[in-house]
């Protein structure tokens, strides 16, 4: 515990009040969630310089250090006391839960997947410490754990998870593994924190009572068990979307939402390099979509001399010239691995899976943790899920029917319709869908969150509480069983157990073990095969030599 979860806890602190802080810098918005969402933003694009220059992220670490300071500094001299004691509380118990095996088994290293998920981005993480992302790892003259990296970098996949990861370590000091810990702590906690902050979110007059709510909401089995089964695309994407959709929909008219709209844009834009390249044209098609329906609206106001005369102010353009530089960024140093699945086809199957974000069975059904239950297949068979679903679908459409008769405001239905297409464009298949839905299917409860304070009735406000906090209340048992269990944890007892049977542990053994005790390949050929299989064949031949293994 005192080694990973406090460092880890004191991490996520330090930036997730730093992002707070810039927020109130960078834009003129009072609201929590959209400062929230500029700070990441600050925050991530600081991450791309190390990936477009071609830097170690320790050569960079003075811009994350003065990023800090600059936060820090601007929620001291904001007086924001009641956000520092929202980040504190926040943190700390997301820390404690989602770190639950570090203090319940002695001698525990790591916990999770073990395979190479997990500690392919472990591995990746700690090589961009000290090189550039463009200085691949020579196999054969640098440890064998740094064959994965090799892969990776080379196939150019994801690349800035990696370097958010690396950075993220390097500037607050955290190892490879705490790091991989620290990140989604961070993430659900800036959630929570931007949700718990909002004026009368849930209708609940005090902030510290719609705290506990948030975290609840946030600490969600579609983000948890990703995250341990090693999916972190998802788990890092999810809550950032969730703040970039969250935002447009709250931030106020004139200039604020002028300016939550370029940071939705900036934040997809930063999601296609940290997921996948087609999140380009989700940005392109999300600008589209809000430019048009806002300059219609503009039009209706002021008419087309007030719409030819308006122009976008410096930070406005500044937002715009970020988004372009990141997409450019993901254009060149990255790579479209998304494979289209086919057509989508709306089922009572797919109906059922996509219940699973209000709990029960689901996410762990999709991945195999057990087998799929009635409910899962058959909306039918999982009334509370369809109750919920009702629900979610009545309280949208109340926000919705108040915000057009004052305003003719149509952003809550325009971002619940795109959550909804992602979903049904990514979940083509039962593995597609469990990918979607940390993203999209998350962002839903988030937004009807953000936008809970305008429901005119407290049992309005109360169903909307229920709605985004059942999952785990539904999902509590298996949500323990894989918190408080012992089957994906990496323990010193357990590290002496590895033989060829093993393979699911080689990174994990490699990255404790390697540098300090080697390694016998020979006896371990299925272990070897695992770990030089996706090299090129004459590297391969080299290492086969080097270590006296047959030829390949």
């Amino acid at each position: 515990m005192f080694t990973t979860v406090l460092p880890a806890w004191g991490a996520a602190l330090l930036l997730s009040v730093s992002c707070w802080g810039m927020g109130s810098l960078l834009v003129s918005s009072k609201r929590p969630i959209v400062k929230m969402l500029a700070g990441w933003c600050g925050f991530l694009f600081l991450c791309t310089i190390p990936w477009m220059v071609g830097l170690p992220a320790h050569g960079v670490r003075p811009l994350f250090w003065a990023f800090f300071a600059a936060g820090i500094f601007a929620a001291i001299r904001g007086r924001q006391w009641r956000e520092l004691i929202c980040a504190v509380l926040v943190t700390g118990s997301i820390s404690l839960m989602l770190g639950a095996p570090y203090y319940l088994f002695d001698g525990l290293l790591a916990y999770g997947a073990n395979g190479t998920d997990m500690w392919g981005y472990v591995t990746t993480a700690e090589w961009l410490y000290q090189h550039s992302p463009r200085d691949l790892p020579v196999p054969g003259h640098v440890a064998m754990r740094f064959n994965w990296p090799w892969y990776v970098l080379t196939i150019r996949e994801r690349p800035l998870i990696y370097e958010s990861l690396a950075c993220l370590g390097s500037s607050t000091g955290l190892t490879a593994v705490q790091a991989y810990f620290a990140y989604p702590v961070v993430l659900m906690s800036s959630v929570a924190m931007a949700v718990g902050r909002e004026p009368w979110v849930f209708r609940l007059r005090y902030w510290i009572l719609a705290l506990p709510l948030a975290v609840t909401m946030v600490f969600h089995p579609l983000i948890v068990l990703h995250w341990i089964a090693g999916f972190v695309g998802g788990v890092i994407v999810g809550p950032l979307i969730a703040l970039a959709f969250a935002g447009v929909v709250v931030a106020e008219e004139g200039p604020p939402r002028a300016e939550a709209l370029t940071l939705g844009l900036l934040m997809i834009f930063l999601c296609a390099g940290l997921y996948a390249v087609p999140f380009l044209k989700l940005g392109l098609g999300f600008a589209a979509i809000l430019a048009v329906t806002g300059g219609f609206a503009l039009l209706r106001r002021k008419g087309l001399d007030g719409l030819l005369a308006e122009r976008p102010g410096p930070r406005i353009v500044g937002f715009l010239a970020a988004s372009a530089v990141v997409a450019s960024t993901v254009l060149i140093f990255s790579r479209d691995d998304f494979v289209d699945q086919g057509s989508a086809e709306l089922s009572r199957r797919f109906v059922g899976q996509f219940l699973g974000v209000f709990g029960a069975s689901s996410p762990y059904a999709w991945l195999e943790y057990q087998p799929l239950l009635p409910g899962d297949i058959n909306p039918v068979h999982n009334p509370v899920g369809l109750a919920a679903l009702i629900g979610m679908a009545v309280l949208f459409s109340i926000v919705s029917w108040q915000r057009w008769r004052a305003s003719r405001d149509i952003r809550v239905p325009l971002i619940v319709a795109i959550c909804v297409a992602g979903v049904w464009h990514v979940g083509r298949d039962i593995h597609s869908l469990a990918k979607a839905m940390p993203i999209f299917g998350f962002s839903l409860l988030v937004v009807l969150a953000a936008v809970s304070s305008e429901l005119r009735h407290w049992a309005l406000g109360l169903a909307a509480a229920v709605v985004c906090c059942m999952s785990g209340v539904r999902s509590g048992p298996e949500m323990s069983a894989m918190l408080h269990g012992p089957g994906v944890t990496q323990r010193e007892d357990n590290m002496q157990l590895i033989n060829d049977a093993d393979d699911w542990r080689i990174l994990a053994y490699l990255y404790f073990r390697e540098d300090t005790e080697g390694f016998d390949w020979s006896k371990t050929p299925k272990m070897y095969f695992s770990i030089t299989c996706f090299l090129p064949g004459p590297v391969r031949q080299r290492l086969a030599q080097k270590y006296h293994m047959p030829a390949p």
